[in-house]
């Protein structure tokens, strides 16, 4: 979590223009990604955890490769502020979302 801030604090007069845009792309980003996720899960028939599961881990692994090659292969630094931001920003919609399911599931048992 230290790292995240010390990326953001670096990196906060190049993020601060294209804010909004970032988080628009945020969040369509995460909405396509756990779409994904669960209708795969769904897909195969999985229970209602796994869906949720596998909906939530879509979104994650996605920017993580995105940051990795962007950065590796691309020598692309500035990526990585824009990753964390990014990061930041799905944690704010995932975590809300996470909560819910878990409210749900446990009011289902």
């Amino acid at each position: 979590v230290a790292i995240i801030g010390v990326v953001l604090a670096d990196q906060a007069d190049a993020l601060a223009p294209g804010l909004a845009r970032l988080a628009a792309a945020t969040l369509l980003f995460t909405l396509a990604s756990a779409g994904v996720g669960y209708a795969l899960a769904l897909g195969f028939r999985c229970e209602a955890g796994v869906r949720i599961s596998l909906a939530i881990a879509f979104c994650d692994r996605n920017l993580g490769v995105a940051m990795m090659l962007a950065v590796a292969a691309l020598d692309r630094l500035d990526f990585v502020g824009l990753s964390a931001a990014f990061f930041v920003m799905q944690a704010l919609l995932l975590l809300p979302a996470l909560l819910l399911a878990r409210r749900r599931h446990a009011a289902l048992r």
